[in-house]
């Protein structure tokens, strides 16, 4: 499974643009997470991956910013397409 950045019209990268917001730590959590994405593909289940609906994933993971949610979907079926990222407000102790 190849796993690519939903791409906007102007160009903008969104997911990549939030991870490189992450401090180190958290952006080894997100590859990782990716790493399971990419060798599971939609095989990866709860609690790395969730179904949300209207065939729509988050792809989850907790972070020193809370816990992470990435959203994805799938085009064809070798790739998963990272389109929105955001971490929850509930902090980690």
């Amino acid at each position: 499974m190849k796993v690519v950045y939903f791409v906007t019209e102007s160009g903008r990268r969104p997911v990549e643009e939030f991870v490189k917001s992450l401090n180190v730590h958290s952006r080894e959590k997100f590859f990782s997470a990716i790493e399971l994405l990419e060798e599971f593909g939609k095989g990866l289940s709860f609690p790395h991956a969730k179904y949300i609906g209207d065939e729509i994933f988050e792809l989850r993971f907790e972070s020193v910013e809370g816990s992470v949610r990435v959203l994805y979907f799938f085009f064809d079926a070798e790739k998963a397409v990272l389109t929105r990222s955001h971490p929850k407000t509930v902090r980690l102790k």
